[in-house]
């Protein structure tokens, strides 16, 4: 038996609330870091911008180009991915799908015709 519009009213607006209460600007502050294989080079990223990058002095000043390219990729790659996944765990995925599954819910009743009938 499906819930009564009342119910359901009442969990969307404490959805909406719950969405009020969270920090649109906490996905700004993230910042990850990424390193080489060696851990000689390492990135830190933020959503906006490369915040900073480490080589050690020592460890490059023996390497080709080549290699310091390579290192350079591995780190940016293993930023990027601890940054993705950074987002995506501070994302308001789960509430945003709930809500939408809550505003269906609430249509689906709405635009039942045995509403009007009083079956």
């Amino acid at each position: 038996m499906p819930r009564s519009l009342d119910e359901v009213a009442e969990e969307v607006i404490s959805s909406f609330d719950d969405l009020a209460r969270q920090d649109p600007e906490a996905v700004e502050r993230i910042q990850v870091q990424g390193s080489d294989s060696t851990g000689r080079v390492t990135m830190t990223l933020s959503p906006g911008s490369l915040v900073a990058c480490a080589v050690d002095p020592g460890w490059a000043a023996k390497q080709s180009s080549v290699g310091l390219n390579r290192a350079f990729d591995e780190a940016l790659h293993d930023a990027r991915s601890a940054l993705a996944r950074a987002v995506e765990a501070n994302k308001t995925g789960g509430e945003n799908r709930q809500l939408d599954t809550l505003l269906d819910e609430a249509l689906a009743i709405l635009s039942d015709p045995r509403r009007f009938t009083g079956f």
